[in-house]
């Protein structure tokens, strides 16, 4: 299962369209995301490459209860014994089996396309319980220490992680992603509330930025943002442009 280093102890784990980031010190590794359901062995053998075990996770954060963010999470909290850690909005849903609340599609050729697929996933999840809530301004002490910034929008209950180290490190979750370019999520439960997240992500401090779709962003990953989302964010346009990575 190919690995990808983005920094001392920032891993990510590619599942195909959706990604699983490592996040590890001397205590051991911390798992973000699950991906869809069925990718527990991947997630097992990336760990693997990276010199770990299952028993050596300490905890599986979520950033949101969408099927492709939590998919695995029963899977992977049995193989691991580790704690599930989520925002408490999404957790409530997640203990029920749910993974989908009401969403509308941004307006864009591009958000209009990916929609169409999101609709032909699954929704169901098994129950699965969560033993950990997180709200803003928490901060876990693992992995160095990972801040907890609720950016909800694309989820009520979803968050994003902060690490303040080499140049700062900001996991996206899908508050945004970077698929043809950097976007915002083709669907949002609240647009206005998603592009208020994003804005306040783009004051923050980091050179690196890190998605649960598509790639890294290295160097100067704050200013990207800011150059998009800093001000007044607006939807993308209505015809999609092709953008350079």
């Amino acid at each position: 299962m190919p690995v990808e280093t983005i920094a001392p102890g920032v891993h990510i784990i590619a599942l195909g369209f959706v990604n699983a980031i490592v996040l590890a010190d001397d205590a051991g590794p911390v798992i973000v995301d699950t991906g869809m359901p069925d990718s527990t062995e991947k997630i097992l053998s990336g760990l693997q490459e990276l010199g770990y075990s299952a028993e050596d996770v300490q905890k599986i954060i979520v950033t949101h209860k969408h099927i492709d963010h939590t998919g695995s999470l029963a899977a992977l909290k049995n193989a691991t014994g580790a704690p599930a850690v989520m925002h408490a909005v999404d957790a409530a849903l997640v203990r029920m089996g749910e993974s989908i609340r009401p969403v509308k599609t941004a307006p864009s050729i591009f958000s209009k396309f990916m929609a169409v697929m999101m609709r032909m996933t699954p929704t169901d999840l098994d129950p699965v319980a969560i033993e950990e809530e997180v709200i803003e301004g928490d901060t876990l002490q693992l992995a160095g220490g990972i801040e907890v910034l609720h950016t909800p929008g694309h989820s009520a209950g979803h968050i994003s992680l902060y690490l303040p180290r080499d140049g700062g490190i900001l996991i996206a979750g899908d508050a945004a992603i970077h698929v043809m370019g950097l976007r915002h999520p083709p669907v949002f439960e609240d647009m206005n509330v998603g592009m208020a997240s994003l804005q306040r992500l783009s004051s923050l401090p980091f050179d690196t930025a890190v998605f649960m779709h598509g790639k890294p962003l290295h160097g100067g990953a704050a200013q990207r943002f800011s150059d998009k989302w800093g001000r007044a964010a607006r939807p993308e346009p209505l015809v999609s442009r092709r953008t350079s990575p």
